[in-house]
């Protein structure tokens, strides 16, 4: 055992590869308040505010070639619909229409025929939700409609293409929770309303085993209309709007071991209301204020000496 802990000793150690942001090609249209997915490694924008209105166009971005290519027309153009990917299709839910009337309409992509299809409309119709997907099924939280802004999750399981209230969030969130999903939980992440100008802010676990919300710790400042993602170690913040207005370029990592914030490289341009999709790990903030595509690839850790040890082992 000594002699192993020595070679482990004299052969391993750590590197950490810095967390960077660098641009990829641009988005063929600047659409803003519009949702991204993930599918068999590329990414999607559906729909979203383009030129005076709702947009229905639809893009997917191969990470690989860096391109983007403009893919079927969304059969409901909508703008601050939430979307999330099961299982090869992507569902685009809720939104509000050029017109001003928010829908729940839940439309289904498969970019495999490139063709929509028409799925159970989610039983509150609201926009600028949050979503995100575990153990195959999808989960809408917050939002807002007429009525105001809403504490609901809705749970959508494909397979029966039905549509389950689930827990209350503990408070409402203005604009809509960013969402993300580490060790089977999701987290909503952003400033809740707190009736008239009263805005704090919050993250809330949610465990689908338990049905049950948690207060986790809050981010370290006020942001709404960011985006977040997960590289499946930790859930990343990004973007957004201050509470002076305007847009920010912050990152900020949460430490699900420890319940922490922490504070990460900025992207290089400040943003909001944008799409943004993970891939690999890596998350491709597209649209907003803007055309380009930001890619945020969070620091890595490697084990330098693994190959050396591998081959010593071999030869005891």
């Amino acid at each position: 055992m000594d002699t192993i802990a020595f070679a482990l000793a004299n052969l391993l150690k750590a590197e950490y590869i810095p967390d960077s942001v660098i641009l990829m090609a641009n988005s063929p249209a600047p659409a803003r308040e519009f949702p991204g997915a993930s599918i068999n490694g590329k990414g999607y924008v559906f729909s979203g505010y383009y030129n005076g209105a709702a947009s229905s166009s639809v893009y997917e971005y191969d990470p690989i070639l860096n391109t983007w290519a403009s893919k079927a027309n969304i059969p409901t153009a909508r703008t601050n619909a939430t979307a999330f990917a099961i299982n090869g299709l992507a569902y685009v839910v809720g939104g509000r229409l050029s017109s001003g009337l928010i829908r729940a309409t839940n439309e289904s992509f498969n970019p495999a025929t490139n063709s929509w299809s028409t799925k159970a409309d989610i039983p509150t119709p609201r926009d600028r939700m949050g979503s995100f997907v575990i153990d195959n099924k999808g989960y809408v939280p917050g939002g807002g409609n007429d009525v105001g802004y809403q504490r609901v999750l809705e749970e959508y399981n494909p397979t029966t293409n039905t549509w389950v209230n689930k827990s209350y969030m503990p408070d409402p969130f203005a604009h809509g929770p960013a969402c993300f999903v580490l060790r089977g939980k999701g987290y909503a992440v952003g400033a809740h309303s707190g009736g008239g100008a009263t805005y704090q802010t919050r993250t809330y676990e949610y465990d689908p085993n338990t049905n049950a919300w948690t207060t986790k710790q809050a981010p370290p400042v006020y942001l709404t209309s960011s985006g977040a993602f997960s590289d499946g170690l930790n859930g990343y913040l990004i973007g957004g709007v201050p509470s002076g207005g305007g847009k920010t370029d912050s990152v900020y990592q949460y430490d699900v071991d420890n319940n922490i914030w922490n504070t990460k490289k900025s992207l290089l341009y400040r943003n909001s209301l944008f799409a943004i999709f993970e891939i690999d790990g890596n998350a491709y903030i597209c649209g907003g204020d803007g055309a380009y595509t930001q890619k945020y690839t969070p620091e890595k850790k490697l084990i330098i000496g693994l190959e050396a040890l591998l081959s010593w082992i071999a030869t005891q």
